[in-house]
């Protein structure tokens, strides 16, 4: 059951520290915000071996941070509409009314 939220802390995909601030400030009335955007596999040339390992350590933590039972708003690649991070960010502010 998804409870109310009232922040959402952003985590990207190079903060992926458990012992992170933003992790401890993570509490009952706040979610982790996550997203896997084109943008940012396209932004720079990586190697798509490189981009895999990325996506694969972002579902690690957020799997690890709801094992935990701290709430995790995850957006997959290709299971949302939006390019970037910060489009994505706003739809869910929007939807969310956060």
């Amino acid at each position: 059951m998804t409870r109310a939220i009232e922040r959402l802390i952003v985590v990207l995909g190079d903060q992926l520290d458990p012992e992170s601030p933003l992790v401890a400030a993570c509490d009952d009335r706040s979610a982790l915000w996550m997203a896997e955007v084109s943008d940012e596999a396209t932004h720079v040339w990586s190697h798509k071996a490189r981009i895999v390992q990325f996506l694969a350590a972002m579902r690690h933590f957020r799997a690890a941070r709801e094992a935990e039972g701290r709430q995790v708003i995850y957006r997959d690649l290709g299971a949302h509409e939006h390019r970037s991070l910060a489009a994505c960010l706003a739809g869910d502010i929007e939807s969310l009314g956060v």
